[in-house]
């Protein structure tokens, strides 16, 4: 499991340093709007992941770069036909948004599955108390341990 955290990271990093390559040539006058917010949000996925990587509540973060990078797709698309990129550079980067994604989402169903099964076992059954024996305060003199307790209304005290 640490190994798949530490690739989906890795892309993630790949990711950016491509992307932040290629968002360089965007037009001026895309430059400090398009380009500047998708850098921007390729960043916070970065962090993001990285924060989920050390934090026990990694759902809601997963949660949020899978947001990141459906909005970074849809970026990514209108730098393509706002010809800001060319078709190759726009399918590349869709193969990397697309991979991350991917690992992405195992490590969400993963904690998913894992969250669900901790959730189970705090779900058990308790077991009901007149499966265990009585106290000797409480069983008649001479009773096994398997004998039924007495009524409330019999004890000695």
């Amino acid at each position: 499991m640490k190994a798949d955290e530490l690739q989906v990271i890795e892309r993630a990093y790949e990711l950016v340093v491509w992307l932040s390559s290629h968002l360089e040539n965007f037009p001026k006058s895309y430059k400090f709007t398009l380009a500047e917010r998708m850098g921007t949000r390729l960043y916070e996925v970065l962090e993001l992941l990285i924060e989920a990587k050390y934090s026990r509540e990694r759902q809601p973060l997963l949660k949020r770069v899978n947001l990141h990078l459906e909005v970074l797709r849809f970026q990514s698309r209108i730098a393509k036909d706002t010809r800001c990129w060319s078709i190759d550079n726009y399918g590349s980067a869709a193969r990397k948004i697309d991979e991350v994604g991917k690992l992405v989402g195992g490590w969400l169903r993963r904690t998913n599955s894992s969250e669900g099964a901790a959730n189970e076992a705090i779900r058990q059954p308790v077991e009901r108390i007149d499966q265990f024996p009585a106290p000797a305060a409480v069983r008649s003199k001479g009773a096994s341990p398997k004998a039924k307790p007495k009524e409330c209304g019999d004890l000695p005290f």
